[in-house]
């Protein structure tokens, strides 16, 4: 579990910078104009994402990232670490 803790937020940056490499945007607008960096869910629900790495690794990574129907696990290795933070356990 420590080992997915680690590597799981690491995937979102090297991914938006794939697809910006790619021709893509990684990065957008929010509703006040503001530039805003697009999170995992978003990334991987790209087109120029389903061209480069097909249309199979994407659905697997977003059930094993993002999806409710999976392991979700990109929220399940952040929730107990912000729990422990708040509560102030180690």
């Amino acid at each position: 579990m420590v080992a997915a803790a680690l590597l799981v937020p690491q995937i979102e940056s090297p991914l938006r910078f794939v697809v910006e490499r790619n021709g893509g945007r990684g990065y957008g607008r929010d509703d006040e104009g503001l530039q805003d960096a697009h999170l995992l869910d978003r990334l991987l629900a790209l087109d120029i994402v389903n061209g480069i790495f097909g249309e199979d690794i994407v659905f697997d990574l977003r059930g094993l990232l993002v999806e409710r129907f999976g392991a979700n696990l990109r929220n399940q290795v952040r929730i107990p670490a912000i729990v422990n933070t708040r509560l102030g356990a180690s």
